[in-house]
């Protein structure tokens, strides 16, 4: 997807973080672990440079449904409104 700058945005999961970048920088992430079937999220960061742009809004929006609901359509429920930030 890309933003309102036209900077293409991407996320991925590295396993035990998932990382957004922005024109294939890594701009900010979200440590995460299982806790039984509990996915604990301790914290995001985003680089203050890159701050107001709703960017750790769309790494949750992104992955948080697609790892709870992994497998079925609702894994992809929050897409558009990650889209919807993004603009």
């Amino acid at each position: 997807m890309t933003d309102g700058n036209g900077g293409e945005i991407r996320v991925t999961d590295t396993g035990s973080r998932w990382e957004i970048t922005v024109d294939g920088a890594v701009v900010g992430y979200a440590d995460h672990h299982l806790v039984g079937t509990t996915v604990v999220m301790p914290h995001t960061v985003v680089d203050s440079r890159m701050r107001g742009r709703g960017l750790a809004e769309i790494l949750v929006l992104d992955q948080f449904s697609r790892n709870l609901h992994r497998g079925s359509a609702e894994a992809f429920a929050s897409d558009e409104k990650a889209r919807a930030v993004a603009r």
